[in-house]
């Protein structure tokens, strides 16, 4: 957790560094939630700084990984974590088609259900993503996307002699709701 609480920290100083240097009127700040991380029995919420065709965020979440996904049968999986993320929007921060790369720290707990027992290792990764920005209003978005990460330090975790597999390639497709102010 202490690692999650030094991301968060160097990302809200860089978030507040880059408000500082952006030209004030040429920036908005949204706030944006995943909704599928609700329905997963976890938690999203992430601030945005856009300027005029990129948008800096950080941002906090948290999943219930579901099995069909990780792929381990007989093992329960919960991550969460901090990232931070830079989107270049091709046609503005309004709307419409965009890129970027990003990086995070996550805590993955691995639960063998046979015995109870459990481990947590700490994962940093870092990827690229591409999605697709939509104004319902003035104000509130939607933005489906897609990242595909590489985690440095994917090994197999083995609890009671069973082995809980990973990937070091982490796919990720999703959909944010949000709100620009």
């Amino acid at each position: 957790m202490n690692h999650i609480r030094t991301i968060l920290k160097i990302s809200f100083i860089s978030f507040l560094l880059i408000i500082n240097f952006q030209n004030v009127q040429s920036q908005s700040i949204d706030i944006d939630i995943d909704p599928i991380a609700y329905v997963l029995k976890g938690f999203s919420i992430h601030a945005g700084l856009n300027t005029d065709h990129i948008r800096y965020d950080i941002g906090v979440f948290g999943i219930e990984v579901p099995e069909s996904f990780h792929g381990n049968d007989g093992f329960n999986n919960y991550m969460w974590g901090a990232g931070a993320k830079a989107d270049y929007y091709f046609k503005g921060t309004e709307k419409g088609l965009y890129t970027g790369f990003g990086m995070d720290l996550t805590s993955s707990r691995v639960r063998l259900e046979e015995t109870g027992n459990e481990t947590s290792v700490t994962q940093f990764g870092a990827g690229i993503n591409i999605g697709y920005k939509i104004g319902i209003t003035k104000n509130l978005f939607v933005k489906p996307w897609f990242g595909l990460s590489y985690l440095f330090n994917a090994d197999d975790i083995v609890i009671d002699g069973q082995a809980f597999e990973q990937s070091s390639i982490r796919p990720f497709p999703t959909v944010h709701v949000g709100w620009t102010f």
